[in-house]
C-alpha cells in the first residue's frame, strides 16, 4: 500500500510536470507569434542578425555583407534619428593585391566583399537602424553565391561598366589594308601593361618608311587587344590615340574617336573630331555633333562652331543670330568676331595676329576661302599633321611646309608632294638662286623651293643641279625623302633632252632641195630666196660625268629601271642595280661588293636571307680587301627585348620595338650586324617583305653617302 502511495505521488508530479510543459509552450507561441507581427511592422528593425555568418558546416570564412554603424548615426546626432545604411566597404578592409585589382575595382560598380573578421560583428550597437523593410530585401538580395561561397567571392567578380565593354577593341577595320601582311591576333602573347608602355614610350616614326608605315598599321588596325586589356582599358586607348596624334594620323585617328563612348572622359576627342571633319569638308557629320552639343552646354566652341555649320549649310540667317548671340554672352574672342563679319560683310579683317590663331579659326579661314598663312598652321597640334594637307586655301609657304612634313610623316607619297608643291602658285625662283638657299640651309621651305625651282628649269643644265641638289640633301639627312623627288624631276629631264635630239634626225631626212637646215648661229650666209628655212633648237648634251651621276641616282631611286636614253654603260649603277634588287635565296656578287665598297653590309644581305658566294676569303684579305668599319651600334637591351619578343612570337610588340630601335639611328652609319639582328627579328615573326625593304633601304643610305663622298670607283675596297 505504501509503495503503491509512492507511485500514485511519482505518477501525479508527473501530470503536473506535463502540464507545465504544456503552458510554456503556448505561452512561448504567444511571444513568438507577437514577434512576428512586429516584424511586420515599419517599426525599424535589428540587423545584428544580417551580419551573422551562416550556420552551415564549415562556413567559418563565408562572405557576408559588414554593416558599419558608425555610417548610420553621424557624430553627435540624436539616436533617435536613423539614417539609410551605407554599403561602402573601407579601403583597409579590401583585400587589394595588385596594382591591376584596384584599377579593376574602379571599374566595378557592385563588389562584394569578404570579410575575414566576421566575428567584430558581434561588437556593433544593438540600435543599429534602417528605415525601411525594402532595404532589408535589397542587403538580403546581394547575398548570392559570390556572398556565400569562397569560391565565387575569392574570385572578385563584379560587373564592369558598361562604355568599356570592348573599348580595348576599337581599330581600324582590318579590310582598309589590303596588303597588310597583319592579322587580327598580333597582341597574342602580349601583357597589356607592356604593350602600355611600348605606346606610351616608344618612337612614332624612324628612318624607314617601311617599317614606320608597318608600326602605323600596328597601332591603328582592330585586332584582338592585348592579355588583360580589360583591366587598362581607358589607360591603352589613351596610349593608342595619343600615339597615333604624335604621329600626325588623323584620318586612322579619326576612326578610333568615332568608335569611342559619348561621355565625358573622352569629350575633348569628340570635339577634335568635329574640328576634323569640318577642315575635312564633312560638314554634315560634324554639324550634326555640333546641333546635339549646344542644347547641353555654354562652352564656347560649339557655339562658335554652330555659327560656321549655319553658314556652310546656306543659312545664313541662323547664322547671323547665333553670332549675336556670340557677341551678346562675350563668347566669340576679336579674332572671330572679326572673321565673323567679314563672313556676313565681306570686308576683309585684317587685324590677325597668325601666332594667335586656333583650330576654329583655321576652320573659318577656310570656310571664307581665305589663305591660311603658316604661322597658323605651324602652332596647329600634331593630331592635325594630315588633316592640314587637305586644305584647300593654305598659302604657298604654307603648302610647301606642310607638303614637306607630310612627306616626312609617310602621310603623303612622293608624287603626291609633287603634285602639291606645282600646285603651290607659279615659281618664279631662279634655280641658281634656290640652290644657294638650299646649299646655305636645308630646312622644309629651301627644299620645296629648289625642288620646284628646279621643276620648271627645261634646259640641260638642269642636270647639274639635280645632282647638286641631292648631294646637298643626302648630307642633310634628307636623301632617301627626296630622292623619289628629284629622281622624277630627273626622268623628266633626260625626256626633254631625248625629244630635242630626236628632232634632228627626222627633219634632216626629209629635206629637199627647197628646204635648208639652220639653228641659231648656223648658215647665216646661206640665201634664204626660194628656200624654206626649218630651224631646231641646239641641243647642248649634259656631261658625260654629269650623265654618269644621274644614272647612279635612278639606280639608288629605282633599281629595277634603266631609261633607254642611257646607253652607256655605267658600271658603278649597274653594280647598285644588281645590289638592290636581290631576294630571299639569292646569292650576292663579290664583284658588286668589291666594286662598290660595300663588304660591311654583309650582315644585313644575310639576315635578309641572301648567300653568299662560294669564295676563297682568304684570297680576298691577300687582295687587300681588309678595311675596318667604325659604326653606330643599336641599344643593346632594346635589341635584346626585340629579340625576346620575337622568340616568343610576339608580332606588335616586335614591330614596335624594332621602330624604336631605328627612332633617331642615321642609316648612313647603323652597324650592319646590329641592323642585320632587327632584320632577323622581323623576318621571324613573318614581317619578310619589310625586312627586305628594310635592308634595301640600309644598303641604300650607305650608297649614297659614298656617292656623296666620291668613294665608289674600281679601286675601292
Amino acid at each position: 500500500m505504501k509503495i503503491f502511495r509512492n507511485s500514485q505521488s511519482v505518477a501525479t508530479i508527473g501530470m503536473l510536470v506535463a502540464l507545465t510543459l504544456s503552458m510554456t509552450s503556448l505561452a512561448s507561441l504567444q511571444a513568438l507569434a507577437q514577434d512576428n507581427n512586429s516584424a511586420s511592422s515599419p517599426k525599424p528593425l535589428d540587423l545584428i542578425s544580417l551580419g551573422t555568418p551562416s550556420t552551415l558546416a564549415g562556413d567559418n570564412e563565408s562572405e557576408v555583407i559588414i554593416y558599419d554603424p558608425s555610417q548610420t548615426l553621424s557624430d553627435g546626432a540624436d539616436m533617435g534619428v536613423a539614417r539609410a545604411p551605407s554599403l561602402t566597404v573601407d579601403a583597409d578592409s579590401r583585400n587589394v593585391s595588385s596594382p591591376v585589382t584596384a584599377q579593376v575595382d574602379e571599374q566595378m560598380d557592385v563588389m562584394v566583399t569578404q570579410d575575414t573578421t566576421a566575428d567584430t560583428t558581434k561588437d556593433a550597437p544593438l540600435d543599429a537602424e534602417i528605415q525601411t523593410l525594402a532595404e532589408i530585401q535589397t542587403l538580403a538580395e546581394i547575398q548570392t553565391l559570390e556572398s556565400t561561397s569562397a569560391a565565387y567571392g575569392s574570385a572578385k567578380l563584379g560587373r564592369r561598366k558598361i562604355s568599356d565593354i570592348g573599348l580595348a577593341a576599337i581599330g581600324v577595320s582590318d579590310t582598309a589594308r589590303q596588303n597588310s601582311t597583319l592579322d587580327s591576333l598580333i597582341w597574342r602573347g602580349t601583357p597589356a601593361k607592356n604593350a602600355a608602355f611600348l605606346l606610351e614610350n616608344g618612337a612614332v616614326a624612324n628612318q624607314s618608311p617601311s617599317l614606320s608605315a608597318l608600326a602605323y598599321d600596328v597601332v591603328a588596325r582592330q585586332s584582338v587587344p592585348p592579355m588583360g586589356a580589360n583591366m587598362i582599358a581607358g589607360d591603352l586607348v589613351r596610349a593608342r590615340l595619343a600615339w597615333l596624334a604624335r604621329a600626325g594620323r588623323s584620318d586612322d585617328l579619326a576612326v578610333l574617336v568615332e568608335q569611342l563612348p559619348d561621355n565625358e572622359k573622352w569629350a575633348s576627342w569628340k570635339r577634335w573630331l568635329v574640328e576634323h571633319h569640318l577642315m575635312s569638308r564633312r560638314d554634315d557629320i560634324a554639324c550634326a555633333t555640333v546641333a546635339a552639343q549646344i542644347v547641353i552646354t555654354l562652352d564656347p566652341f560649339w557655339h562658335q562652331a554652330k555659327v560656321i555649320c549655319d553658314a556652310v549649310q546656306g543659312d545664313m540667317s541662323s547664322a547671323r543670330f547665333a553670332a549675336d548671340v556670340l557677341a551678346a554672352t562675350g563668347m566669340g574672342d576679336p579674332t572671330f568676331m572679326g572673321l565673323v563679319d567679314e563672313l556676313f560683310t565681306g570686308t576683309v579683317f585684317e587685324d590677325i595676329d597668325p601666332t594667335t590663331l586656333d583650330t576654329i579659326h583655321i576652320v573659318l579661314m577656310e570656310a571664307l576661302h581665305r589663305p591660311i598663312p603658316i604661322e597658323g598652321i605651324a602652332i596647329m597640334p600634331p593630331q592635325m599633321a594630315q588633316t592640314i594637307t587637305s586644305l584647300r586655301y593654305l598659302s604657298d609657304d604654307a603648302r610647301m611646309v606642310s607638303t614637306y612634313d607630310g612627306l616626312q610623316r609617310g602621310l603623303v607619297s612622293p608624287r603626291e608632294a609633287g603634285k602639291l608643291w606645282r600646285s603651290a602658285g607659279d615659281s618664279e625662283d631662279n634655280p641658281q638662286s634656290a640652290l644657294a638657299r638650299l646649299d646655305s640651309e636645308v630646312s622644309a621651305l629651301t627644299s620645296a623651293m629648289a625642288w620646284r625651282a628646279l621643276d620648271v628649269d627645261e634646259s640641260n643644265a638642269v642636270f647639274g643641279l639635280i645632282v647638286a641638289a641631292m648631294k646637298r640633301e643626302i648630307a642633310a639627312g634628307n636623301g632617301s625623302l627626296m630622292l623619289p623627288l628629284y629622281a622624277e624631276l630627273a626622268i623628266n629631264a633626260l625626256e626633254v633632252m631625248q625629244s630635242q635630239t630626236a628632232v634632228m634626225t627626222p627633219v634632216d631626212a626629209v629635206l629637199d632641195n627647197n628646204a635648208t637646215l639652220t639653228s641659231p648661229g648656223a648658215n647665216d650666209n646661206a640665201s634664204m630666196t626660194g628656200n624654206a628655212a626649218v630651224t631646231v633648237p641646239t641641243v647642248t648634251m649634259p656631261d658625260e660625268a654629269v650623265l654618269a651621276d644621274i644614272d647612279v641616282l635612278l639606280a639608288l631611286a629605282d633599281p629595277a629601271t634603266v631609261p633607254a636614253i642611257l646607253e652607256a654603260s655605267n658600271p658603278i649603277a649597274d653594280h647598285i642595280r644588281t645590289l638592290l634588287t636581290l631576294n630571299a635565296g639569292d646569292v650576292w656578287d663579290a664583284d658588286t661588293m668589291q666594286m662598290l665598297d660595300t663588304w660591311h653590309l654583309q650582315p644585313l644581305l644575310h639576315a635578309a636571307g641572301i648567300n653568299a658566294p662560294d669564295i676563297s676569303w682568304f684570297d680576298l684579305l691577300q687582295s687587300g680587301t681588309h678595311s675596318s668599319y667604325n659604326r653606330e651600334k643599336l641599344s643593346p637591351v632594346l635589341l635584346r627585348a626585340c629579340g625576346e619578343a620575337a622568340a616568343k612570337k610576339r608580332v606588335a610588340e616586335t614591330i614596335l620595338l624594332a621602330s624604336w630601335l631605328l627612332q633617331s639611328t642615321d642609316f648612313t652609319n647603323i652597324d650592319p650586324a646590329d641592323a642585320g639582328l632587327v632584320i632577323q627579328h622581323l623576318r621571324d615573326v613573318g614581317q619578310d617583305t619589310v625586312a627586305m625593304r628594310l635592308m634595301r633601304e640600309i644598303a641604300r643610305a650607305h650608297l649614297m653617302a659614298q656617292f656623296v663622298a666620291g668613294e665608289q670607283d674600281a679601286d675601292a675596297g
